[in-house]
């Protein structure tokens, strides 16, 4: 048996091993290379969407559009598999996901972002979503946050980042 000085060259040794026996078709690494690309892209667009969709209510508001003094925000994040909407207003987060299924919802700073209050990274708000989809977050502290959602069914996902 072989003695090998790292887990690197015995790795190495294991991966020309097998493109030996076992060689890639011909032209795969490009087409995997291509599905790779479009979906950091389309990573990349369902960001920019929720933006766009934050800016637009932005303007909205800054033109007048809803009541003076009403001070509520409608996001809409669309996803793989699960859209959700968000109603703001101060103190209070209304949302609905779709697909409807039942499961939590945590509100959480960012990674990155500067706990609030000196409390280590912990949820700000959870909720339960109702086999409805629906929810709500009392006593929502303002800043920048995200939404972790657990679903039935064992689907995760996460908002991009968003200022309550």
């Amino acid at each position: 048996m072989t003695t090998y000085e790292s887990d690197e060259a015995l790795f190495a040794r294991l991966a020309l091993m097998w493109q030996d026996l076992d060689p890639m078709p011909e032209g795969l690494d490009r087409e995997m290379a291509a599905v790779v690309e479009a979906a950091r892209a389309a990573e990349d667009l369902e960001t920019e969407y929720a933006l766009l969709t934050l800016v637009a209510e932005a303007d909205a508001q800054a033109l007048g559009v809803r009541a003076a003094g009403a001070e509520l925000t409608v996001i809409e994040f669309t996803g793989r598999g699960l859209d959700v909407m968000l109603r703001i207003a101060p103190g209070r987060i209304d949302g609905w996901v779709a697909p409807a299924a039942a499961g939590t919802v945590r509100l959480v700073v960012p990674d990155g972002e500067p706990a609030r209050g000196g409390r280590p990274q912990v949820p700000l708000a959870t909720a339960s979503v109702d086999a409805d989809g629906r929810f709500a977050l009392h006593d929502v502290p303002a800043g920048i946050a995200l939404l972790r959602f657990d679903l039935e069914g064992g689907l995760r996902h996460e908002t991009p980042a968003f200022s309550v």
